[in-house]
């Protein structure tokens, strides 16, 4: 409601709009409370999603070392790499391969059964043979040499001694066998001489008096084809190309192409490569002057077929469907013997890139008959390093938490009001506040939790190993100072030298995993109405108490046995701790985060035989590798962050610092409001002061004209 209000000096000569503002201050109090605790929660959730995003990055690197890739990493040394290359994958053995190549898979293709393009010629008869005085430029296979008459030579009788002429002149700069000048009439034609090496020719005008304009050749004039030609202006050996419809129409084993006449050769060339079904590759070579098209698949009975369409002729006239164009292609032919003394002669492979054994070869050249060797060992140092990233990721995640929990508070240093806002530097502001955050997560309980966690992980030992090595510090990981609040060192040699004697072992102290616990084949009609069994997970037995018949050979019967399970199971211990499954003929158990979990006998009607298991049949999580535990220490951690600070992600926020934000903000709306009332109540209060001083100084004067007038 609004409120008239009088400010600044009235009747009572007070400063009215100041004073509500100083009654307001103490009033205001309370709000500036809420406001700097909404500023501290919102300080402590972006800490704690913080440590949640290093927790993730952890997780991440968890995964990646849970995988035998981390681990079984080896190098292929070929004895001869100018035949062939290797590289061992995770399924490889240590030793020596032997191979021999034979013959090299080639793909089918087609090559242009003649060279494609024009002779450089002159455009018409040549009327003028004076010559002197006159220049211009011939490039060769890249070379630019200027061709040129001084002013006392160059007249020339007629064509024949103007060829011998010419000859002379660029023999005399490019050498006697490179370019060949001939003639046709009384045409000039410039040429290569080696027949079966094409580079290009090409003349530009000369510099001071141009020749070319005599020889009836244009600035620009080549040999060969520019791939930036549009096929319109493509002229060949064979001709001009012939269109339909203002297009070409061609197929490629059985894929279509119509190609505009506008387009250029590279353009056609990029189509045809970029089709799959085509499954070619379509290429020009400039130095023999030919097209080639390969098929993309190597090996025996990767055909080639091409045709063109309604009457135009592109293929035909690049030489492309030639019957002499195609070439068949043929598989590799390689004997093999594997380290483990399987031998495989005459091997017959479609691609020159194949995978035996575990090592993928890459065959470069044919050697019939000479053998090669292929060596390959542990990469003790790749193993290591992948070890090293994942510790390393472990201590800056360990001390990302550690830092936000021991760090020190200063209870004299709270967010920033508005009012003192405005009397601070930015500078100031940014190192108050860098002071007001500092130990807001300290001593933590989730925080201390997961410190805790993370340290027993990698320190206890992996029960149920075999080798004599179960533990990080056995393979040269060990925490340092107790004030170093269990930062990992590695010994370098000491674990290089384990990965070299004892890989098998050291992998195992990061990934073993021991099976969860799986019944015996089920089949038929399982009845467990009226029967019971006990679960005990991380500490905590519950009773899982079952009832009704269920058909496990039929899809409907399987899916409500699992679904009653999976529900009392829930009711237990709540959704996600311990997932059931049943494939197979087979009902699996799992601890779904990763707790050591126990069956055992039910109290009443046992129902463990009935579901295919015996009484004391356990999941031991201290069996799991060190990595295995660390995930799931760690999913459990940060999904106690998330429920604690949400995600940023999320669109609304239900965590308990994003709903209690949800309170405080209502609550500092109804303060809000409840301040406005004030106010307004505090000014009406003057206002009505005002007004009676006003009325009663009216008063007083018109007494004292009354009373003035009366004398």
């Amino acid at each position: 409601m609004a409120t008239n209000r009088i400010t600044g000096l009235g009747s009572s000569g007070l400063d009215i709009e100041t004073l509500v503002k100083n009654l307001m201050k103490t009033e205001s109090a309370q709000k500036d409370k809420l406001i700097q605790k909404k500023q501290k929660t919102e300080w402590t959730r972006t800490a704690f999603r913080e440590i949640n995003t290093s927790i993730l990055a952890l997780r991440t690197q968890a995964v990646n070392m849970k995988l035998s890739s981390s681990y079984k990493v080896f190098s292929a040394t070929a004895s001869d790499t100018a035949v062939l290359s290797a590289t061992a994958g995770t399924v490889a053995q240590e030793g020596t391969y032997k191979i021999t190549v034979d013959q090299l898979a080639t793909s089918t293709q087609r090559k242009s059964t003649d060279t494609i393009s024009k002779d450089l010629q002159s455009t018409a008869d040549i009327t003028d043979f004076d010559f002197h005085g006159k220049s211009f430029s011939l490039t060769f296979n890249g070379i630019q040499k200027t061709i040129s008459w001084s002013d006392s030579e160059g007249v020339y009788a007629n064509i024949d001694e103007l060829q011998a002429g010419l000859q002379s002149k660029v023999d005399n700069v490019f050498g006697s066998n490179n370019v060949e000048v001939a003639k046709s009439g009384n045409q000039i034609i410039l040429k290569p001489k080696d027949s079966t090496f094409k580079p290009n020719l090409l003349v530009t005008s000369g510099t001071t008096n141009d020749a070319l304009s005599q020889l009836k050749m244009t600035s620009g004039q080549s040999y060969q084809i520019s791939l930036d030609t549009k096929l319109q202006d493509l002229a060949l050996k064979t001709g001009a190309l012939t269109f339909n419809s203002d297009k070409l129409d061609f197929t490629i084993n059985g894929t279509n192409f119509q190609i505009d006449k506008t387009k250029t050769i590279r353009d056609l060339m990029n189509t045809v490569n970029a089709s799959t079904g085509a499954d070619v590759t379509l290429s020009y070579d400039s130095a023999l002057d030919k097209f080639i098209m390969k098929r993309d698949s190597a090996g025996e009975g990767a055909s080639l077929a091409v045709s063109d369409n309604n009457g135009t002729d592109f293929l035909s006239k690049i030489g492309i469907a030639d019957a002499g164009a195609l070439t068949e292609g043929q598989n590799a032919i390689v004997d093999f013997t594997g380290p483990n003394g399987i031998t495989m002669t005459n091997l017959e492979m479609s691609t020159n890139n194949f995978t035996l054994q575990g090592v993928n070869f890459n065959l470069l050249k044919a050697d019939a008959g000479v053998e090669k060797t292929v060596t390959v060992t542990k990469n003790v140092d790749a193993i290591y390093n992948n070890i090293k990233s994942f510790v390393d990721k472990y201590n800056e995640t360990l001390s990302a938490i550690t830092t936000k929990y021991y760090e020190e508070r200063d209870n004299d240093y709270q967010p920033l009001t508005d009012d003192q806002r405005e009397s601070m530097t930015e500078d100031q502001i940014t190192t108050w506040e860098k002071k007001a955050k500092s130990g807001i997560l300290r001593s933590d309980m989730i925080l201390g939790g997961i410190v805790n966690d993370l340290r027993n992980t990698m320190s206890n030992p992996v029960t149920g190993l075999s080798g004599s090595l179960d533990r990080l510090s056995a393979i040269g990981i060990t925490s340092g100072d107790y004030s170093e609040n269990g930062k990992l060192y590695i010994n370098e040699a000491k674990l290089k030298q384990a990965i070299s004697e004892n890989l098998e072992e050291v992998t195992n102290i990061f990934t073993a995993a021991p099976a969860d616990l799986q019944s015996s084949n089920l089949s038929g009609t399982i009845d467990v109405e009226g029967k019971d069994f006990q679960i005990t997970l991380n500490g905590q037995q519950r009773t899982i108490s079952l009832s009704g018949s269920y058909d496990l050979s039929s899809d409907a019967g399987k899916t409500s046995f699992v679904s009653e399970l999976q529900s009392k199971i829930n009711t237990a211990f709540g959704s996600g701790q311990i997932v059931a499954s049943y494939s197979n003929n087979k009902l699996t158990i799992a601890s779904n985060k990763g707790y050591t979990m126990t069956l055992n006998s039910g109290t009443t009607n046992d129902a463990l035989s009935t579901l295919g298991f015996n009484n004391n049949d356990t999941y031991d999580s201290s069996k799991k590798g060190i990595v295995s535990k660390l995930y799931d220490r760690l999913i459990v951690g940060g999904s106690k962050l998330t429920t604690k600070a949400g995600a940023s992600t999320s669109y609304y926020d239900t965590s308990n610092l994003g709903l209690e934000l949800v309170r405080i903000a209502t609550s500092i709306t109804k303060m809000n409001t409840k301040l406005s009332d004030l106010e307004d109540r505090y000014y009406a209060r003057f206002t009505a002061m005002e007004t009676a001083l006003s009325k009663l100084n009216s008063q007083s004067s018109w007494l004292s004209q009354q009373l003035g007038t009366s004398k």
